[in-house]
């Protein structure tokens, strides 16, 4: 039985593919201060191994589903400046293999 490729997708204008399953853009662009950050990745046909952040400010979390997961990422908007962050998920192919997506944090809080 072939393995099933990884999908991401997310509802969220911010996110920007960059290098397909691998490097993607979360562009806020100018937000305000308190604006909502919240994205949302679905990332299928893999399992979840582990999350990190660049700092105290983005706040990632992971819940699995059924055929891989949804990662939430949310940065505290009041923090005025600028977003220059990221997360980096790693994740475990139906084949057993492992694979790192970057997803950089972009933009600036008003």
């Amino acid at each position: 039985m072939p393995f099933k490729k990884m999908e991401i997708t997310s509802n969220s204008p911010f996110l920007q593919e960059i290098e397909k399953n691998q490097a993607y853009n979360i562009n806020y662009g100018t937000l305000k201060k308190g604006a909502n950050t919240r994205v949302n990745i679905t990332i299928k046909n893999v399992s979840h191994l582990t999350v990190n952040k660049s700092c105290g400010c983005t706040m990632p979390s992971v819940e699995v589903i059924d055929n891989g997961l949804i990662l939430t990422i949310t940065y505290d908007s009041n923090k005025v400046g600028t977003i220059n962050q990221n997360v980096k998920e790693r994740v475990v192919l139906e084949d057993g293999t492992q694979k790192l997506i970057v997803f950089n944090l972009k933009g600036s809080i008003k």
